[in-house]
């Protein structure tokens, strides 16, 4: 039963007798305020716990031996469970790649620049001061543009890579964002309990049966984490250089990054082609030639279909600025 009295009465008996006042066979140290946090049966009418002295040598001490049961289910509920099952159902919709991966797999996925604004004060987004680009919208409001490659693929089509036994074709090469989930380097460590409660539909465990991943605010098997996190911070002057350029000399999309900003998931998105001009080591022609095709099958695919519209135009256009390196 939970005690409802507000005291904590210590019996002493038995003690040597020091002064006037401990004359009396049991003295009393009551302690206040730790209502609903006592869990032990009460052994007198009026609802109060005595608790022997040899136990307990202050009415602090007597509190914290009393906490102990609701501090194990504290720490409990601060570990975070979670196992893959392999149910493909996260591999579905658009993906935040590295810019190594981007022209690895351009034969395969239709790239974008992905642009997402960040206000200063949101929560669990302190990283982005680390990997994004600030940006000066007018007095007093600021924006911290985080950008990333990622492969554009509309919210309810599979990632090309999923094979039709919804299993990864390319599970020992698959790209960092994949084997870091569920966590997100693009969030704050300290934030991501949420990303480990699947989403519906989901079949993720989550379990006594699943491992603890996830512990005090801290992952516990970090190493896919900190990969992933270090290939971001290696591309960041190469997205700065984009960013910077950008915001310059486009209004247009300047004013849709600032539109974005009002939306807790709002974001811009422009074609991986703008970034060729930034980076010398990539081949414009060989990427040309290895993306055109798949921008022109997802326009195919996404042809007629009215809520896909967005992504149409996109591939299209994407296409087209990139008929300047070749047929």
């Amino acid at each position: 039963d939970f005690a409802t009295a507000s005291k904590v009465e210590t019996t002493c008996s038995g003690r040597s007798r020091r002064s006037d006042r401990s004359t009396a066979a049991g003295s009393t140290i009551r302690a206040r305020s730790i209502r609903n946090l006592l869990q032990s049966r009460s052994n007198a009418s009026d609802g109060t716990i005595h608790v022997p002295v040899d136990q307990v040598r202050s009415t602090r001490n007597a509190a914290a031996t009393l906490r102990e049961p609701e501090r194990h289910r504290a720490r409990i509920m601060l570990e975070k469970r979670f196992a893959c099952t392999a149910c493909g159902r996260c591999c579905n919709g658009s993906l935040p790649i590295t810019m190594a991966e981007a022209v690895k797999w351009a034969h395969v996925l239709p790239l974008a620049i992905s642009i997402v604004p960040v206000r200063s004060n949101a929560r669990g987004q302190a990283i982005a001061g680390r990997i994004g680009t600030p940006l000066k919208v007018s007095k007093g409001k600021d924006l911290t543009l985080v950008v990333s490659p990622m492969s554009f693929v509309p919210p309810a089509m599979p990632c090309p890579h999923l094979a039709d036994d919804a299993l990864c074709a390319i599970h020992d090469d698959k790209p960092l964002r994949c084997r870091t989930m569920p966590f997100n380097p693009y969030k704050d460590e300290g934030a991501q309990s949420d990303l480990l409660v699947p989403k519906p539909g989901w079949q993720c465990e989550t379990g006594v049966e699943a491992p603890v991943v996830y512990r005090d605010k801290r992952i516990l098997e970090r190493g896919d984490f900190d990969a992933e996190l270090n290939a971001i911070d290696e591309q960041q002057p190469s997205m700065r250089r984009l960013i910077t350029f950008t915001v310059e000399h486009n209004p247009v999309i300047r004013e849709q990054i600032i539109g974005a900003s009002r939306s807790p998931s709002g974001r811009v998105v422009i074609g991986f082609g703008s970034l060729l001009r930034f980076e010398k080591a990539l081949d414009p022609v060989d990427y040309a030639r290895r993306q055109r095709p798949v921008l022109r099958h997802w326009a195919e695919r996404t042809d007629g279909e009215a809520k896909l519209a967005e992504f149409h135009r996109f591939y299209r256009q994407a296409e087209r600025e990139l008929e300047r390196y070749g047929p």
